[in-house]
């Protein structure tokens, strides 16, 4: 069961990662028509509407612009072009991508983002996530004469696993092309993490710290210049080993690995 759901896990990473990045060929990137109810007011003191529109193949085909309604009057009253964004705050609730068990993972995240080129974007996450083994852990295989082993102490499948992941990495945000869905302010990232992990696990009351990594695919819509909502699937993988028990303990005696699959809300704030 295990090793069909390693495979699984594979599989989502594969499909996501290959249609986020063929979506995000500049060949399926349409022109925007944002346009149709521009005026001569400024999008900042640097940038005008005019501007814009006269390089609109360009800076259009992965931004827009956002307008913002007058609740009394229901005249558009101020617009925002998303290429002025420089910074990020999301906060993320995670979940299971499994339905059948949705709740035996579940998670909280903060992340600040910074943009550092015209799609490029680097930042810093901050997660707590809740789960059971068999969701999560993966076993050590082989042999070993120590009784402290990892190996020769198996997890059972509902006991918990609790893992604080600090990271930092890049993600790189693009439209989604008019070809495939017609709304303005629609976006999607592609992100990339290295991750700094500390697991406490149930059964031996121990903390196991090691590296790790992260691949996320979002969606997201802005409904106004400054907020936005959307959802996330994550993909992270961590090797986390604990401290010697003994003094002629291996690294490999004390490491397991840990992997998992959320699906998560996303929400923050542009700057």
């Amino acid at each position: 069961m295990k090793h069909w759901r390693y495979h699984m896990k594979n599989r989502w990473i594969f499909t996501i990662f290959f249609f986020s990045i063929l979506l995000s060929l500049p060949g399926l990137s349409a022109e925007n028509d944002d346009d149709t109810r521009l005026t001569k007011n400024k999008v900042n003191p640097s940038q005008t509407f005019d501007e814009v529109l006269d390089k609109k193949d360009t800076l259009l085909r992965n931004e827009a612009l956002i307008e913002e309604k007058d609740p009394k009057t229901g005249v558009y009253d101020y617009q925002y072009y998303t290429g002025q964004d420089m910074h990020k705050v999301s906060l993320l609730f995670h979940l299971s991508h499994d339905i059948s068990s949705i709740s035996e993972i579940m998670g909280f995240e903060a992340q600040f983002e910074q943009r550092v080129s015209n799609r490029l974007w680097m930042g810093l996450l901050l997660s707590r996530i809740f789960g059971r083994w068999d969701s999560m852990g993966e076993n050590p295989v082989g042999t070993s004469t120590n009784v402290d082993a990892e190996v020769n102490n198996p997890r059972d499948p509902v006991s918990k696993q609790t893992v604080t992941s600090f990271g930092g990495g890049l993600s790189y945000r693009f439209r989604m092309p008019d070809q495939i869905i017609t709304t303005e302010g629609l976006f999607q990232t592609v992100s990339a993490y290295v991750t700094w992990n500390t697991a406490l696990d149930e059964m031996r009351q121990k903390d196991y710290r090691g590296p790790g990594f992260r691949a996320d695919y979002g969606l997201h819509k802005r409904f106004a210049h400054r907020w936005y909502l959307g959802v996330r699937g994550s993909y992270q993988k961590s090797f986390v080993k604990r401290g010697s028990i003994g003094t002629n303990e291996t690294g490999s005696e004390r490491r397991y690995n840990l992997s998992w699959i959320t699906i998560a809300a996303d929400a923050g704030i542009y700057f």
